[in-house]
């Protein structure tokens, strides 16, 4: 009896444990479609804003603004973007090995050693647990992204950059493609690659009111958040979708499970029932004689 009042026991936490992934599943699916539309309404904005950054590499303004320069050192800074909650199957661990593996030529505490902005809570424990040493972080902004929550940690690498102090500038996020597959995805911000239009010309410039000055600092620095903000946007997509397929796995294993401890408890119950038809008729033969 002990052992199937332990099994009943396991068949009771079981079915609390899939009710509530069951509730967190229909909760990222709720979820899912909101992030879905959002990132789909900003990916032509950030595509056209991106067009003008990589025009104004071709372009011979009147300076050399710094966000513009090219430089040949091998100094590289890294925004990375990950979620603030797990349960979302191996979504961050890919993104994070893989940025780890390109961290790994220049450890912490040389000179070359990367710069990280890290946004999102599972980016900065995985970073902090490593000891890696982190310039800039923002945590929470993963879960509701917003322009003026990441100008903070955007803005120290962009200056680390203007100032000379790193050669190359990278975006680490989660792309989505579509409800099966979200790509872990490094992109390079600076410096910017030219347009590759073979109808744009190779000598031209914009004309600028007032000033080119102010205006392509302005222009330059909105390409570069506006691109980390779709990098959330395209995070938090891949976050809901993610989170959605795993619970779904944990349901359908929560599913299987509860079917072996019903197997077992009706064995048990079988066997019980065996033994006292057993004790009944020996008793009776018993009696007979």
């Amino acid at each position: 009896m002990s052992q199937g009042r332990e099994i009943q026991k396991q068949i009771q936490q079981v079915g609390k444990l899939q009710r509530v992934v069951r509730s967190m599943q229909l909760v990222a699916l709720a979820k899912r479609r909101r992030c879905i539309d959002q990132m789909l309404t900003g990916r032509p904005y950030a595509q056209a804003i991106e067009r003008i950054a990589r025009h104004m590499v071709l372009a011979h303004s009147e300076f050399q603004h710094p966000l513009l320069a090219v430089r040949n050192g091998e100094r590289a800074g890294y925004f990375v973007v990950t979620s603030d909650r797990g349960l979302c199957g191996g979504l961050n661990h890919r993104l994070l090995t893989r940025v780890a593996r390109l961290m790994s030529d220049h450890p912490a505490g040389s000179e070359q050693s990367p710069r990280l902005g890290v946004f999102g809570q599972r980016g900065i424990a995985f970073f902090r647990n490593r000891g890696e040493p982190l310039l800039a972080c923002t945590p929470g902004v993963a879960h509701s992204p917003s322009l003026s929550a990441l100008a903070g940690t955007t803005k120290v690498l962009i200056d680390e950059y203007a100032d000379g102090r790193i050669d190359r500038l990278f975006l680490a996020f989660n792309r989505f493609e579509n409800a099966l597959r979200q790509t872990p995805t490094i992109v390079p911000l600076l410096p910017i690659p030219p347009a590759e239009d073979p109808e744009v010309p190779k000598s031209w410039d914009y004309l600028y009111e007032p000033e080119s000055l102010d205006l392509i600092d302005v222009v330059l620095r909105r390409y570069l958040e506006c691109q980390i903000y779709q990098a959330l946007l395209e995070n938090r997509a891949c976050e809901m979708t993610a989170r959605a397929t795993a619970m779904q796995q944990a349901s359908d294993n929560a599913s299987q499970k509860l079917k072996e401890l019903n197997q077992t408890r009706h064995k048990l119950r079988q066997a019980a029932i065996t033994q006292e038809i057993e004790e009944i008729m020996s008793g009776c033969e018993a009696t007979r004689d």
